[in-house]
């Protein structure tokens, strides 16, 4: 059942996602414009990424000793709700404007770097797990 919500959770990010990012900017062509527009896609695609590993994850979590899949399980639900919220970090992001888009640029940039230590080391985890 966690494997559905887990998934259905996935794939509503990816729905509001794809759907901001159609969006079009009605903004004069800038260099501070560009610079987000290139930012944001590249945390765009790294979050992407993020998505695919965390559903490797989960495959592999199947596999997983009963005793050590309900903690694998809590700790991919914890990433998962971690990337929706660097998500709507990503969104708030895309609209920022002046002196608030280098904070909020530092923020998604350790928001992806917490998210890729996390997914790392829950990886290792589950790879653990799997050799017991």
């Amino acid at each position: 059942m966690r494997r559905y919500a887990i998934r259905a959770l996935l794939w509503c990010v990816w729905v509001l996602v794809a759907c901001a990012s159609e969006r079009k900017s009605t903004k004069p062509e800038n260099g501070l414009h560009r610079q987000k527009e290139e930012f944001t896609k590249a945390a765009q695609a790294k979050l992407d990424e993020l998505d695919r590993s965390l559903e490797a994850l989960l495959a592999g979590a199947e596999h997983s000793t009963a005793t050590a899949k309900p903690q694998l399980d809590e700790q991919i639900v914890e990433l998962v709700q971690a990337k929706n919220a660097a998500g709507r970090k990503l969104e708030y992001l895309r609209s920022a404007t002046g002196k608030a888009w280098p904070l909020l640029k530092t923020d998604m940039e350790e928001a992806i770097a917490d998210l890729e230590r996390s997914l790392n080391q829950l990886s290792e985890q589950q790879q653990l797990t799997q050799a017991q």
